[in-house]
């Protein structure tokens, strides 16, 4: 029963880390909306210097800005296909003589070959509901809930000025209460909280991608030949799906420290003084005392 509890607890808590990762990662509808307009005049007009003036501008190409977005919207979907992966195995794992246990389970999470185990075959479905609580894990799930609390506070603080593109709109004001009271760039600093938190769910070592097998050098053995194509798929795919996420965000994390100075050298332009007076008041970019 302990076993069983506490699966349940961990299942709830990497469901609600993930779709905390999901929500801080995905735009605000009304600031998607003036992304999305400032992409498509853009487009048209082929240069941000031609775009009528007042009406807003998007910064750097657009093509750029069209893959940051996909990049963005395509690391929520790998993560939150391998936690859906790793709910489906640890609820059959709880349940390993059921008729859906005995047919998914050799899929989902098989036999490693003989010789090359670390824990015996009779015991390798329980493997998922040891160490339930592990520190990594908590951790991850931390991390996650700190930089979403910190992404949810700022999409509120800036309203219809929030992007994810680097994009001075139609009245854009500066804003200075809420996390922008505390550093200039504070969405920066809980996007790399909820991702670093999601790369320490993906390769934790009692996670889906670890457990499985995906990322381990050994070599996983079934005699059924379907069985074996799926596996091979579904390993493939977990594969790409962890690399592309980590590749991604190592690559994304480097790209936002190269973007806050521009966007403040857009915002001094805007706003003059203002800004000045602000970036004296706010001198720190990421983390108070430190960046």
């Amino acid at each position: 029963m302990s076993n069983i509890l506490g699966s349940a607890i961990h299942i709830a808590l990497l469901v609600a880390a993930t779709t905390a990762h999901t929500i801080s990662s995905t735009p605000p509808r009304i600031a998607q909306e003036s992304s999305d307009h400032l992409l498509r005049s853009q487009e048209k007009e082929k240069n941000a210097a031609q775009c009528p003036a007042g009406k807003g501008v998007l910064h750097g190409p657009v093509l750029f800005n069209r893959i940051g977005l996909l990049g963005v919207a395509s690391t929520r979907y790998a993560a939150a296909s391998i936690t859906v992966l790793e709910v489906v195995a640890r609820l059959l794992s709880v349940f390993p003589s059921s008729l859906p246990s005995r047919a998914i389970l050799p899929i989902l999470l098989p036999s490693p070959a003989s010789g090359d185990s670390l824990i015996s075959a009779p015991e390798w479905p329980q493997k998922l509901l040891t160490d339930v609580f592990s520190p990594i894990f908590l951790l991850a799930v931390f991390s996650i809930f700190v930089g979403f609390t910190i992404r949810r506070k700022c999409f509120a603080e800036m309203g219809r000025f929030f992007s994810f593109t680097h994009t001075t709109l139609e009245g854009h004001q500066l804003v200075r209460s809420g996390p922008y009271g505390v550093v200039r760039h504070p969405s920066y600093t809980g996007e790399v909280f909820v991702r670093g938190g999601m790369i320490l769910l993906l390769l934790a070592p009692t996670g889906y991608a670890r457990s499985c097998g995906a990322l381990q050098a050994y070599q996983m053995v079934t005699s059924d030949e379907l069985a074996g194509a799926l596996q091979a798929i579904l390993f493939a795919s977990v594969r790409v799906a962890v690399t592309f996420y980590v590749t991604w965000i190592s690559f994304n994390s480097s790209y936002l420290i190269w973007r806050a100075p521009k966007e403040d050298a857009s915002l001094r332009e805007a706003f003059g003084k203002q800004w000045e007076e602000y970036a004296k008041e706010v001198p720190y970019r990421f983390i108070p005392y430190i960046a």
